[in-house]
């Protein structure tokens, strides 16, 4: 087969790299097709994922590479080279424009792959032949979540319900087939990191969230005076208390030192450039890591060498959970506090309800920052254990298949749609 990948930005590597490798050792040509329809100063604080075919090139040695810089020269490029799959992320808008073109020219399948959550947000699925999800519980979930905020009208339901229904096909997280390849000590002396003692990491809060009271004034270190004047400028008042009583993140961080100074542990700080590290966090961390690496991916070397990850209702759960490593997902004491979070809880599998994504016992500790600030220094890895039995529980639940085979899947869905008698 002939293969194409629509590289919006670098990051799509991570996600893709797998099916990559998996096509490529069957024989299959691939290409990439770089989106350079702006600049990369467009790009913004996202400049350093804009996808540069010499980067592409570091990693990607012997594969074709395409730029395009309209939609109508994206769709000649695909036809000019025979392409008979697309593989985008779910899911990118030109795939629509494009599919309009491409497909009065030629017969090609535009496929899509499930990279997290946000495939819930939307419904333009009609551009896609095929929808690679985790697994079945994500057409349920991404149904409730469009009703749940009115993404389509009563009119657009069921064709868009059946839509799901037909496209999306379970075939696990692709993104962790990558793990199968992995070695710790040769991931350890990449990074520089000691082999001889266990690893924490934790992903920054991430600040450029949406703005909320508890998230940019009360967990936002600053002086108390200035934390009152903003709640008074808001005519906030019942949230006064809270300035002293609650915990903020230069808290949390001396917990986190604490923690790793007791149990002579290796504390790293995985950034990423488009959020800036505060310094006192970089101060206390034994390393600051942004992302050296989009395949392998930078977050998936090191979480196959961590021990314990800390994050802040982070979609790297599942990564987490796919390398063995059991995290701690930290928020308000009253979780309904950090509104942009909270808005996921009408999904009870998405709460901090025991047996959610983000509250899995023995998989994902749920903590207020609160909490996690007065005790987590004097704790011990014993009591974050990563459980087995759990674990697999999780991973069925959320990822569908613990195997690191999503690319034969995906392979074989693709050479039956495509007619080929390869095997």
């Amino acid at each position: 087969m002939n293969i194409g990948f629509y590289i919006g930005r670098l990051t799509y590597l991570g996600h893709f790299g797998p099916i990559i490798d998996y096509f490529r050792e069957r024989g299959d040509k691939v290409i990439f097709f770089c989106d350079h329809r702006q600049s990369a100063a467009a790009y913004g604080y996202k400049a350093y994922q804009y996808p540069y075919p010499q980067r592409i090139r570091e990693i990607f040695e012997n594969d074709e590479i395409k730029v395009f810089h309209t939609i109508e020269e994206f769709a000649e490029v695909i036809r000019a080279n025979q392409v008979q799959v697309v593989f985008f992320i779910a899911f990118d808008s030109i795939a629509k424009e494009a599919k309009a073109i491409v497909s009065k020219k030629a017969n090609v399948l535009f496929a899509d792959i499930q990279s997290g959550g946000d495939i819930m947000f939307s419904k333009n699925i009609a551009a896609a032949d095929v929808v690679f999800i985790f697994n079945d519980n994500w057409r349920t979930w991404w149904k409730k979540w469009l009703l749940n905020f009115k993404v389509v009208s009563n009119e657009e339901e069921q064709n868009i319900f059946e839509q799901i229904e037909t496209k999306a096909i379970a075939c696990g997280f692709a993104e962790a087939d990558q793990l199968k390849k992995f070695n710790r000590e040769q991931i350890c002396k990449k990074y520089g990191l000691p082999l001889d003692r266990r690893i924490v990491i934790l992903l920054p809060f991430p600040w450029r969230v949406p703005f909320c009271i508890w998230s940019h004034i009360i967990y936002k270190p600053q002086s108390r005076l200035l934390k009152l004047l903003r709640i008074a400028i808001m005519r906030q008042w019942s949230k006064w208390q809270d300035v002293f009583t609650m915990a903020d993140d230069k808290k949390v961080t001396k917990a986190i030192r604490k923690f790793a100074d007791k149990n002579n542990a290796f504390f790293i700080v995985k950034g990423r450039l488009k959020n800036k590290v505060p310094r006192y966090l970089a101060k206390a961390a034994d390393k600051v890591i942004f992302d050296d690496s989009f395949y392998p991916y930078t977050i998936m070397e090191l979480f196959f060498v961590a021990d314990l990850c800390i994050h802040f209702y982070s979609d790297a759960i599942k990564e987490c959970a796919v390398a063995n490593v059991p995290s701690i997902c930290l928020g308000p004491t009253r979780r309904e506090d950090w509104t942009c979070i909270a808005e996921r809880f009408f999904l009870e599998e998405f709460s901090p309800k025991p047996g959610s994504y983000y509250n899995f016992d023995g998989v994902v500790y749920n903590e207020s920052v609160d909490n996690f600030a007065t005790n987590f220094g004097d704790e011990s890895f014993d009591n974050y254990a990563m459980k087995p039995v759990e674990r697999a529980k999780f991973v069925k639940k959320f990822l569908g298949f613990d195997d690191y085979n999503a690319g034969k899947r995906i392979y074989e869905d693709l050479l039956k749609r495509v007619g080929s008698s390869k095997v």
